[in-house]
């Protein structure tokens, strides 16, 4: 019977798919850690003007799907919030909610790449791809336009008739990232150091730290940079990169863009060798061993 009424109050909503692109903002801001993240506001909130920037929508259509389903989510002061756990249950099981059901990994998807995507094609552009991601369309010439205007020039992959991957459009978001970074090369050093810390052995070596470990302190002393600098840097590209402390490992929010890193044809002089970085790594090793010893 609940799962009737839930239906109903979400299907005959006429912003059913904004709805539901709000509630799974709601739903994985419980597990976020509070520290601020890439949109200016304390990660774990779930303020409507912080969906409305995640979605690249405005507030007055985050309120008004909201108010289509009044009597299951509660808007306070700040945050929204789902009143009934039983109706989150429903959202979480595609059994019980079929074409309602919210998939979180959609959800977290569209939070990871919605800075970088505004920072390159604002608000409309955000607004107008994430729709894409969670139906699987292929992007329409307008998206084609948004990005013809950003990335002009003969050595497009596209024009107004092609079908493009969303994958292109995201390696296109990561690579004028990177680009545009006045540390171009220290942060495509410390993302290599990043991604071959994940296949050391955990012993202990010359660095006095787990070999696995990307900790900022790990990464610094290998690179030979400060912890100021390399922590920039994970701010700098706080959309795809996250660490705490000195002592925590910077992480790689999301797997498309490794895959990005890794893979030549996609990043191109983006491109990272994992030899080059190990090479980097041993001669590391010889250099703190020679500084240690005084040689």
């Amino acid at each position: 019977m609940y799962d009737r009424v839930y239906s109903h109050f979400v299907s005959s909503s006429t912003h059913r798919d904004t709805i539901l692109r709000v509630l799974g903002q709601i739903i994985i801001a419980e597990d976020i850690p509070l520290h601020m993240d890439v949109i200016r506001f304390p990660a774990n909130t779930t303020h409507p003007d912080r969906i409305a920037m995640i979605l690249g929508l405005e507030r007055r259509a985050i309120l008004q799907a909201i108010a289509d389903v009044r009597m299951t989510p509660e808007v306070g002061h700040t945050d929204i919030k789902i009143q009934d756990p039983i109706f989150q249950d429903f959202l979480l099981d595609r059994s019980r909610s079929k074409e309602l059901y919210v998939d979180l990994d959609d959800a977290r998807l569209t939070l990871q790449l919605a800075a970088p995507i505004r920072k390159v094609f604002g608000a409309q552009g955000t607004c107008t791809i994430f729709p894409c991601i969670r139906f699987g369309m292929t992007p329409t010439p307008f998206i084609h336009s948004v990005f013809s205007r950003v990335f002009p020039g003969p050595n497009m992959p596209w024009n107004n008739n092609s079908s493009m991957r969303l994958q292109d459009m995201y390696d296109r978001v990561y690579s004028h990232l990177i680009i545009n970074s006045p540390n171009r090369d220290t942060i495509l050093q410390v993302l290599g150091q990043v991604i071959v810390a994940k296949d050391m052995p955990p012993d202990v070596d010359t660095i006095g730290i787990p070999a696995n470990s990307a900790s900022l302190k790990r990464i610094t002393a290998i690179l030979g940079l400060t912890c100021n600098l390399v922590m920039q840097l994970v701010t700098e590209f706080h959309s795809l990169l996250e660490a705490g402390d000195e002592d925590s490992d910077i992480m790689i929010r999301q797997p498309s863009f490794l895959e990005f890193l890794l893979d030549s044809s996609r990043s191109q002089e983006l491109y990272i060798d994992v030899n080059d970085a190990l090479r980097i790594l041993r001669h590391a090793h010889i250099r703190i061993i020679f500084d240690t010893e005084g040689m």
